[in-house]
């Protein structure tokens, strides 16, 4: 059944899960749901932007958990921060492109 799961989730789901067996964590139904939302999107983003369109699709994850959720995305190296002269922070995947600044 393994290889299966393995076989049926993307590459960024897989690291990600791969990522959080590291460190001792779940890959709960709540991070898979904020990591397609965040692959979905295909320009910088805020970590608001992620609660807000999340609400749209009728999906009920509380704001702290999308926040920690991002966390652990950049932690894994499947997100990076944009900076900006904003001050609230921008984000974009990384995983499966390359950075274009």
């Amino acid at each position: 059944m393994r290889n299966m799961r393995c076989c049926m989730e993307s590459a960024e789901e897989r690291k990600f899960r791969e990522y959080l067996e590291v460190e001792g964590l779940k890959f709960t139904p709540e991070r898979r749901i904020v990591l397609k939302k965040v692959f979905s999107i295909h320009n910088h983003f805020e970590a608001e932007d992620i609660v807000l369109s999340l609400r749209v699709d009728g999906e009920r994850i509380s704001r702290a958990s999308v926040y920690r959720t991002l966390n652990l995305l950049l932690m894994s190296g499947l997100l990076s921060p944009v900076h900006s002269a904003e001050k609230h922070g921008h984000f974009e995947h990384t995983f499966g492109h390359e950075h274009h600044g």
